[in-house]
């Protein structure tokens, strides 16, 4: 059973919906690039950096929310820049603000600064100050670049495109509103699947459980989009005696599935970051540097495995996950733990649950991942839960709330989104961005049918650290 899908965050024509970046001016206003093309500039002896110069004097607005991390003021000359370029790059009014998502961006050249350390600012809304001809400058212009670390240097930059239109071109003028912001080389990942291992039960039993279930029972698939940053896929792991451990790999053909009994090719490696963190954790407690196919040791109960490509693909990659005995004995190598705290996800990954259902009443009965599950929230952090859902003809409905199953609370979130699997685009604001709240089946054809459903959090939003979603008809 297959499950593709591509996190378009970006080229959503929508100031509400759209969760990335937009041209630093007014919306609907148009300037020029005067310096860029192919996103880079030049700053005389200091190197070159990505970057974009717009001409003009004008009010510079926040791109996107964040937090207002540094501002600088000089007063250099023109002059002394040309008699000293090694200076160029660091000259001129500035400041720098703190995305949620990790990224910096970076404002030169102002001729007045209109926020402070420390201000929240709202895409679109807040300006940050006045592009002008400060420090090394020869016109009124606005030098807006994007970082990866708080720092603008060279190494730091990170190139960008505009969704609708690419990359910026010197003499070409863009609508802010209408020209989304891709950045290119950033860390982030996007998110596309998941998988759920939930009956491992079920495993060896010769039963027609097991026949019935293996997809969401104890083997299951996920892909990976070709995108211009890394990719995400998450799976949902019950570990049990008979499912102790868990071997990820690309998923092989299905001659080479009849031929060898195996559905992971272990030919085809790929370099990824693996992730594991137990169901109840808020953070992350192991990860590891590896290259598939990998087999994951067991940890009892309930768990989240999270698995980044190390860098973008060129084509999708069919991940697949299932029970296994085998050890493949390759050496990892850890990461760090600051990465073990921080996935490379645009909010905090709180967990994943499912509801797969089946025919058969022996596990029908069981409730968590039957016909009701829960997901961490992460209320101190903007976080992002995922649920996957198997409808049936008693659960054609499902409720989302905020705490537990029966105590369910008013919440406001930052976006709910639903998906089937075999669909690309995720569809937004299904909930109005309140819990709880109904998601219904689209189909009416009367088959199961499988959606991911993305919940994304406010911080300290939620009761108890938790969303629910429960089957209703």
């Amino acid at each position: 059973m297959k499950k593709i899908g591509i996190l378009f965050i970006f080229g959503i024509n929508s100031l509400i919906a759209y969760d990335g970046f937009y041209a630093p001016y007014e919306e609907g206003t148009s300037h020029r690039v005067s310096q860029g093309y192919n996103g880079i500039v030049s700053h005389y002896g200091a190197g070159l950096a990505y970057a974009i110069d717009f001409a003009g004097n004008f009010d510079v607005y926040a791109p996107k929310d964040g937090v207002v991390a540094k501002i600088g003021k000089d007063s250099t000359k023109i002059k002394y820049c040309r008699d000293n370029p090694q200076y160029w790059h660091g000259s001129a009014n500035y400041l720098a603000i703190k995305h949620d998502d990790g990224v910096y961006t970076y404002y030169y050249h102002l001729d007045s600064i209109n926020v402070n350390i420390g201000d929240k600012v709202v895409r679109g809304k807040t300006v940050l100050g006045i592009s002008g001809n400060t420090g090394c400058s020869t016109s009124n212009h606005l030098h807006f670049q994007f970082a990866k670390k708080a720092s603008m240097s060279r190494s730091n930059s990170l190139k960008i495109s505009f969704d609708d239109i690419g990359i910026p071109e010197k003499g070409k003028y863009y609508k802010s509103k209408n020209s989304p912001i891709v950045v290119l080389n950033s860390n982030l990942s996007i998110v596309d699947g998941a998988g759920s291992l939930i009956r491992t039960e079920l495993l060896g039993t010769g039963t027609e459980d097991e026949k019935n279930c293996q997809w969401g029972c104890y083997r299951d698939e996920a892909d990976m989009q070709s995108h211009t940053r890394p990719s995400t896929v998450s799976f949902q792991w019950k570990a049990t005696n008979s499912c102790k451990k868990l071997k990820i790999g690309i998923l092989a053909s299905e001659a080479y599935r009849k031929k060898y009994n195996t559905w992971i090719n272990p030919h085809s490696p790929l370099k990824v970051k693996i992730y594991r963190k137990k169901w109840s954790d808020d953070v992350v407690t192991e990860a590891f540097k590896t290259t598939l196919p990998k087999t994951v040791d067991y940890v009892s109960g309930w768990n989240n495995i999270i698995i980044t490509s190390q860098e973008p693909l060129s084509k999708v990659q069919e991940i697949i996950a299932e029970c296994t005995e085998n050890d493949d004995g390759k050496d990892v190598t850890m990461l760090d733990d600051e990465t073990l705290i921080d996935l490379p996800l645009n909010y905090k990954y709180g967990g994943q649950s499912s509801i797969i259902r089946g025919s058969n009443s022996t596990y029908n009965d069981q409730k968590d991942g039957i016909y009701q599950d829960m997901a961490i929230g992460l209320s101190d952090n903007k976080a992002m839960t995922l649920f996957q859902w198997q409808t049936s003809s008693n659960c054609n409905s499902l409720l989302l709330k905020s705490g537990t199953y029966t105590d369910g609370y008013s919440a406001t979130l930052n976006g709910v989104s639903m998906k089937g699997w075999a669909e690309k685009n995720w569809a937004d604001n299904k909930c109005n961005k309140k819990l709880p709240c109904t998601l219904k089946n689209s189909s009416t054809d009367g088959k199961s049918h499988f959606y991911i459903i993305k919940v994304k959090t406010n911080a300290n939003a939620l009761d108890g650290n938790r969303i629910s979603a429960v089957c209703t008809q």
